[in-house]
């Protein structure tokens, strides 16, 4: 009997837990909306981020949900710059075949660096084979030692020339320092790739990062307190600053500060030779506003104000990457305090190959910005699960005293 009473309180309060969850996630609504329209060729799309998105969002870009005409949700990644490959160095060191063999129905061959460099090792980042076989596709293991006696694995990878595309090189994944190396061809019944010689190639370069970067004109209140100008710029929150320029007709040179105290000089001095010496941008390196307004204060001494005509601000920008949907086009909703997680797509295991293969920049329009609600509920379903919660124990309570009660007159009886 009290097992049962026990099951039957436990299930009311999961209900009732399961009920107020929900209720307070269905009344936590996205606040932000913004539609694209698809177009270009590509299969691949993107949306770049304005600063309303970033004000009304998580810090995190948690909460933001992309879907088609239909409602069909449409996983992304984020993608914040371009990678551009500076090319620096290139050294190739050819390789010897010192024996060739066949064990369990694989072919092997083994090398060596030709002339090895006393001085220093011998670094590879990849290996290259050269055959004169025209039709072929093979699983391969790479393995280097360094005296051709105890072997290590390198690698698994695939070589191929098929239908007038080829495939000769295995990149390895970290730099490599063997003097000897080795490869295993299976044979699959027929030995239809026959190796040659080998190069090694170390290849050394630099990857430069280029971040989108958007510009626009945010609004701005100028105050003047005692020796300074203080210029505070609003629209801010969760935006990436990267550079603040003041445009103005005033000549001057004064010092600034901004982004939590950092300091600058700014001047705009002009004369009647024609020469003119201008520095009226402050650079913010990706300072990331937590509140709504960013101040600038200007220290002008004894002299008077200066006077701010309008202020450009430039932010780094992020881009949501999808694979176009289902209609014409889709929504973006953001700003929905009841999520804090991200989204976890399969599509960020294949960023670098959406990456290379490139996407449409679509542009985002008829971006609405709600009130938050600011109704109880959430207060008043706390206090209804409360009330649950304390009616299910003293529920309880009752059933543990009226059995022991009931056990113990029974006892007395016998």
């Amino acid at each position: 009997m009290l097992m049962k009473v026990f099951r039957k309180s436990f299930v009311l309060f999961l209900l009732t837990l399961m009920i107020v969850t929900a209720a307070v996630v269905s009344a936590a609504e996205s606040v932000g909306r913004a539609e694209f329209l698809f177009s270009g060729e590509k299969e691949y799309k993107a949306i770049r981020l304005v600063p309303e998105i970033y004000n009304h969002s998580n810090r995190d870009l948690s909460d933001l949900l992309l879907k088609d005409d239909y409602g069909n949700v449409l996983p992304y990644f984020i993608n914040s710059y371009e990678s551009m490959v500076s090319q620096a160095f290139i050294e190739t060191t050819s390789l010897v075949v010192t024996y060739r063999f066949v064990k369990y129905g694989n072919s092997y061959v083994d090398f060596r660096v030709d002339v090895p460099n006393e001085h220093r090792d011998t670094l590879a980042t990849s290996f290259i084979v050269q055959t004169n076989s025209s039709l072929f596709a093979k699983n391969v293991n790479v393995w280097g030692s360094h005296d051709g006696v105890e072997w290590v694995l390198i690698q698994n990878d695939s070589l191929y020339r098929v239908d007038g595309t080829e495939k000769l090189d295995i990149v390895f994944r970290e730099i490599q320092r063997f003097t000897h190396y080795r490869i295993r061809i299976p044979n699959d019944g027929n030995n239809d790739l026959v190796i040659a010689g080998a190069l090694l190639e170390y290849n050394r370069y630099t990857v430069e990062k280029n971040f989108f970067t958007e510009s626009f004109t945010p609004a701005f209140d100028v105050t003047h307190e005692e020796r300074h100008t203080i210029i505070e710029i609003h629209g801010l929150r969760n935006v990436s600053i990267s550079e603040v320029t003041i445009h103005t007709d005033s000549r001057f040179r004064r010092s600034v500060s901004f982004a939590e105290r950092q300091m600058r000089e700014l001047y705009n001095l002009y004369f009647a030779s024609g020469e003119q010496y201008q520095n009226l941008t402050l650079n913010f390196d990706g300072y990331i506003e937590r509140g709504d307004a960013t101040i600038v204060m200007i220290y002008n001494g004894d002299d008077s104000p200066i006077d701010i005509e309008s202020i450009t601000l430039t932010y780094l920008a992020d881009e949501l990457v999808f694979r176009i949907g289902a209609g014409s086009g889709g929504t973006l909703t953001f700003g929905n305090p009841a999520i804090h997680l991200p989204p976890a797509y399969d599509i960020a295991n294949y960023k670098a190959l959406i990456l290379a293969q490139g996407y449409d920049l679509l542009s985002l329009r008829n971006i609405t910005i709600g009130e938050m609600e600011e109704a109880p509920v959430p207060r008043d379903f706390t206090m209804i699960f409360n009330i649950v919660v304390v009616t299910i124990a003293i529920l309880l309570a009752f059933v543990i005293l009226r059995q022991l009660r009931v056990r113990r007159r029974d006892g007395q009886e016998e």
